[in-house]
């Protein structure tokens, strides 16, 4: 029972043996189960009996993909997790940041048609990292033998700005379009 006192041995340990836990969070049978405060940082923990939001679950399945890429640098893993997202939220509110996810993943693995074809789908106007996204893409695009789309990404790209080095990798990558 938590909080019942027990009786401790000479070297202050408890005598029965079971992990001792005041907060009253332990199992009944002595193994440990995990704080709330622990739980509730966790993206697994909600409050029993309280369904979660349909944004709340889309969002947890998303940065699962995000974790297993970001901290566990696993890109299988995140590829497998970003096809179950996409399975479960096919029309998800934040389908834009997963086939994000899935290009980088994609193309730091070398699988560039891949890639291409995921950041394809991506309407980059007006996105945080647009200008970026395009000069990838014009830039893929380029390489794959599609210059009049390629050309239109990178021209879009240099419209904003040339002298920097976004500027100058997609004005190099127009020089290579007949």
């Amino acid at each position: 029972m938590p909080g019942a006192w027990r009786a401790k041995n000479k070297k202050g340990e408890y005598d029965d043996g079971q992990n001792y836990d005041p907060t009253g969070y332990s199992s009944p049978l002595g193994s440990p189960r995990r704080d709330k405060r622990q739980c509730m940082n966790s993206y697994l923990w909600r409050p029993p009996g309280k369904a979660l939001d349909p944004l709340t679950e889309e969002s947890r399945s998303f940065s699962s993909a995000l974790a297993r890429w970001h901290r566990d640098h696993d890109a299988e893993g995140a590829l497998e997790a970003l096809d179950a997202y996409e399975r479960r939220f096919p029309r998800g509110q934040i389908q834009v940041e997963a086939r994000i996810l899935r290009a980088e993943v994609l193309l730091s693995r070398g699988r560039e048609g891949e890639g291409l074809a995921a950041l394809d789908q991506v309407p980059l106007s007006g996105l945080p990292r647009g200008r970026e996204l395009a000069t990838v893409r014009g830039e893929l695009r380029v390489k794959h033998g599609r210059c009049v789309e390629g050309r239109r990404d990178l021209s879009d790209v240099l419209a904003k700005g040339s002298a920097d080095g976004l500027g100058r990798r997609a004005a190099r990558a127009i020089r290579l379009c007949p």
